[in-house]
């Protein structure tokens, strides 16, 4: 069922409209309408709607995997966006081909093998009308203006016109179309507001399952929670120092300086953007150290500005694509920058961070813990101690005394998790050892925060660079001594041996399909500050080309008026040119398809009783006749007897439209 005259092309207009398109949707809407004014038509077969359709097919799987890729989940609106490029070749196959529909087995695969649907599938579907829901659909995920859903009912009015009701007037037709619109519109308000409340929720949700983005103002840890701590194995950073990392290397993200109910948050001093050095792409974050080492980082950020992992002491960042950098007084570093993978270089100096000025806050020890912490600090003699002995000291008693664990199978009394694990339980992940240590340094008398980042650990020989997974997440404590804040990390080393050895056995093949959708997006971060994707549309001219170019060279292009088709689509023998084939395509596209094995005996038998029209049934036995003659008589048929064929075709025809 083809779409009225015009309405493809108004329906790509609104959506080039919509998407800033038009370069595009000007041209492809005009080479679907002109279809129905060219008289030659392809004459392609099975398999070449086989290929377009694979083609597409491949196409949407590619743009899939590279906008969830590079956009996280706001990639889906990207995808719908290009739907009507991606299904275009195949609505022009259709509609310049001998079969102006596309047979099924092009759009089911399981139609190919099995020779039982092939009457099925030589029936085809006519995709005029999914393509323009798709494009319809395209159009709704760009930039609506406040006309757009006046261009939508247009457009909805314009598909609906050709197949009203005819025992209703136009007049009563047209009032209950814009009754229904009408409510249409109030419930799309009602949706709209819906959409804004659970698309947040759904894209945190997808973000958390695939991306991390940290809060650099508060973090809530698992202190207190029972069961297992679960971590994924998925590749969060990729890190190419300037040399081979002979122990594991932190990078942090954030640091925090207040406690509370299992939550640390930074109170103090917020961003402020830095400028960059005059004519680069380069910023300074602190000051030059004595040694500088050089390291290259590719993260990810799902929107423009996101907190990226650095060491504990850099010095300059630059990259391609970056806007601009900001800086708080604990050490975190946001970029403004594309959303997607961002690769920037970083010079660093030794592990000993240069952060802002100590706070009130470094030193203060919540009221519920002071007594606790107190206890074992009197232990431990940590206020008689000088700073570095006190870091080593509480170092050896965590190592000694306590266990590394990612299961806490007891809850915990009080409300004060933190004690429970300093004095009784002993055993925790490296969020208890890293809060725990922060609180027992201000007892003895040092300030300390809270930071989090990554351990740089595993080399990864597919890739030749350092991958750092979710599991890597870590978490320790910054000791300011010596007017620098020295990192402090207590948790148990077998940590990290502990959570690889819980890898699956599956993970090879998820890091070769991360290593594999990551070089997909790697070229685009020679072209950051582009508008996210649009460069791709360059890909497919050269594309759609080669595939012209195959069917044509394969003496597939016949000259036809579109009317003009037969049925019959094989080789040229005697008889083959009988009306009678013609007959049989019509009635198989009409509900009657011939069974694989039938005889046109049988078939007739059947279309007579379809139908139920007595005068049907002579008309057929006497084609039959005619056709069997002339199809398999070696003497052949009059030409008065060719000229009565014909006619008994055509009388059946007229009989049955």
């Amino acid at each position: 069922m083809r779409t009225p005259p015009g309405l493809l092309a108004g329906a790509l207009l609104l959506w080039g409209w919509q998407c800033h398109t038009l370069s595009y949707a000007v041209p492809m809407g005009a080479a679907l309408e002109a279809a129905r004014l060219v008289t030659w038509r392809w004459r392609l077969g099975d398999t070449d709607f086989n290929r377009v359709a694979d083609f597409s097919g491949l196409i949407f799987l590619v743009v899939a995997v590279y906008q969830f890729s590079t956009h996280s989940a706001q990639g889906i609106y990207t995808i719908l966006e290009w739907l009507p490029f991606i299904f275009f070749l195949l609505l022009v196959t259709q509609l310049y081909s001998e079969r102006g529909h596309v047979p099924l087995s092009a759009l089911f695969i399981s139609l190919r093998r099995h020779r039982s649907a092939a009457a099925a599938a030589r029936r085809g579907a006519d995709l005029s009308y999914p393509y323009l829901l798709a494009s319809l659909i395209a159009a709704s995920a760009g930039e609506r203006s406040p006309w757009f859903f006046a261009a939508l009912c247009v457009a909805v009015a314009w598909a609906l016109w050709p197949h009203r009701p005819k025992r209703f007037s136009r007049y009563s037709w047209c009032g209950l179309l814009l009754i229904g619109l009408g409510c249409g519109y109030l419930g799309q308000l009602a949706l709209h507001s819906f959409q804004l409340s659970v698309e947040g929720v759904v894209a945190d949700w997808m973000d958390q399952m695939m991306w991390r983005d940290r809060n650099p103002g508060r973090v809530t840890t698992a202190i207190g929670s029972i069961g297992r701590l679960k971590l994924s194995d998925r590749i969060r950073l990729r890190v190419r120092p300037g040399h081979r990392l002979q122990h594991p290397m932190l990078l942090r993200e954030a640091a925090y300086n207040t406690f509370s109910l299992g939550t640390w948050s930074a109170i103090g001093p917020g961003f402020e953007s830095l400028d960059p050095l005059p004519g680069t792409n380069t910023w300074v974050l602190g000051p030059r150290p004595a040694v500088v080492r050089h390291m290259t980082i590719t993260a990810y950020l799902r929107r423009d500005t996101g907190v990226v992992p650095l060491p504990l002491d850099p010095w300059r960042i630059k990259g391609p694509g970056i806007i601009g950098v900001s800086k708080n007084g604990f050490g975190a570093v946001t970029l403004e920058t594309h959303p997607g993978y961002v690769r920037y270089q970083v010079s660093y100096g030794p592990p000993l961070a240069h952060d802002g000025p100590l706070l009130p806050a470094d030193s203060t020890i919540p009221a519920g813990y002071r007594a606790a912490f107190g206890k074992v600090a009197l232990q431990l003699r940590l206020r008689e101690l000088p700073p570095l002995t006190v870091v080593s000291t509480l170092q050896r008693f965590f190592q000694a005394h306590f266990r590394y664990s990612l299961v806490q199978r007891h809850r915990f009394s009080g409300g004060l998790p933190l004690s429970e694990f300093l004095l009784h339980r002993r055993s925790g992940h490296c969020e208890y050892f890293a809060s725990a240590t922060v609180l027992l340094l201000r007892e003895a008398g040092i300030p300390a925060r809270y930071a989090v980042g990554y351990s740089v650990q595993e080399y990864s020989p597919l890739e030749g660079q350092y991958i750092v997974r979710a599991r890597n997440a870590h978490a320790w404590a910054l000791a300011y001594i010596g007017g620098r804040w020295e990192p402090v990390d207590t948790t148990p080393a077998v940590w990290s041996a502990l959570e690889n050895a819980r890898a699956p056995d599956w993970q090879p093949l998820y890091d070769l399909w991360a290593w594999a959708t990551y070089r997909l997006a790697r070229w685009r971060l020679a072209a950051a500050g582009e508008e996210g994707g649009s460069h791709l549309l360059w890909l497919l001219p050269p594309l759609v080309g080669l595939l012209a170019w195959r069917l044509a060279s394969r003496q597939r292009i016949a000259r036809s008026r579109p009317a003009q088709k037969t049925a019959h689509r094989g080789p040229s023998g005697p008889g083959l040119d009988s009306e009678m084939l013609d007959l049989v395509g019509h009635l198989e596209d009409a509900g009657t398809p011939l069974r694989p094995g039938e005889t046109l005996q049988v078939w007739a038998l059947r279309a007579q009783v379809r139908w139920a029209r007595p005068a049907l049934a002579g008309r057929l036995h006497r084609l039959l006749a005619l056709h069997y003659r002339y199809r398999f008589d070696p003497r052949g048929i009059t030409a008065d007897e060719r000229t009565m064929l014909r006619r008994e075709a055509r009388a059946c025809r007229e009989r049955l439209d």
